[in-house]
């Protein structure tokens, strides 16, 4: 569906609205405040970063997914690693100039390097802050690939403006959370964590013949099926226990009951929340 024309709040353009924007974030990371800031700051700054740089990439044609989407939009508490994309067209080759100029015009250096050709027509790119803390990063990637269902429409007011945005439906985002975990050569404990926050917060239903459509569109990729899922999630879990030691994710994460909660779910088991 396409996004409903919202009266902006206030009278801010684009542009205006992410130059004020840029700025309050330049007085964030001000070079008297950086001595005297802790972890919290560090992660404050770092999000704040990542999310106008989403507003000041995304442009027409392009549908929001991953971790960074759910974050921004849904409430998923894990901070974004980077910012995905689905674009209905070929992005441009030269997005990574354009980003990087449009951030100078705001007073924001970045390093940018030439992107990644995608197999699938699609690119990734990542672009830095220009100051001696490293922790001010993001990695861009548009996907080529055909949505399943409508995109849903998103706003985000910044700065005296409403932006308009489209993401992907949270049924066709669960899928594909759930084709990463059983596809990627390495899964990672990010997959897990945002599905189950899909299955748990946002009431996934888990549609079978929806999951098999998504997980098989890649070929020669695992497909689907209730072995393959356990299998991977077992896979994380030990890889965890690996880094932190038995026991040693009491506090941080309850794997176990996440493992169970999943497993349950997509068996068709309904546990009480």
């Amino acid at each position: 569906m396409a996004a409903q024309k919202t009266r902006p709040a206030g009278n801010a353009t684009r542009e205006q609205a992410l130059s004020i924007a840029w700025s309050g974030f330049k007085k964030m990371c001000s070079p008297g405040s950086r001595a005297t800031l802790c972890d919290a700051d560090k992660d404050a700054i770092a999000r704040r970063f990542k999310q106008l740089s989403l507003l000041t990439v995304y442009h027409e044609g392009v549908i929001l997914r991953g971790g960074g989407y759910l974050h921004f939009f849904h409430g998923l508490s894990r901070n974004p690693t980077d910012i995905d994309f689905i674009a209905t067209a070929s992005p441009s080759t030269q997005i990574h100039l354009e980003t990087a100029q449009e951030l100078a015009g705001y007073g924001i250096e970045v390093t940018t390097h030439k992107p990644s050709q995608k197999s699938n027509g699609g690119i990734f790119f990542s672009f830095k802050l220009i100051w001696p803390e490293d922790y001010c990063q993001v990695q861009i990637e548009f996907s080529r690939k055909e949505l399943l269902l409508p995109p849903i429409s998103l706003q985000m007011e910044e700065s005296g403006h409403v932006f308009l945005m489209q993401g992907l439906s949270l049924q066709e985002q669960g899928a594909q959370k759930i084709r990463a975990l059983i596809q990627r050569d390495v899964p990672t404990p990010r997959d897990i964590i945002d599905l189950h926050f899909l299955v748990t917060k946002k009431k996934m239903p888990f549609d079978l013949d929806f999951v098999m459509k998504v997980t098989s569109d890649k070929p020669g990729k695992e497909h689907y099926s209730p072995e393959i899922f356990s299998q991977k999630i077992a896979e994380i879990g030990k890889r965890l226990e690996n880094m932190y030691g038995e026991g040693g994710l009491e506090g941080i994460l309850d794997f176990g009951a996440m493992q169970r909660r999943l497993l349950d779910w997509a068996a068709g088991r309904h546990l009480q929340q």
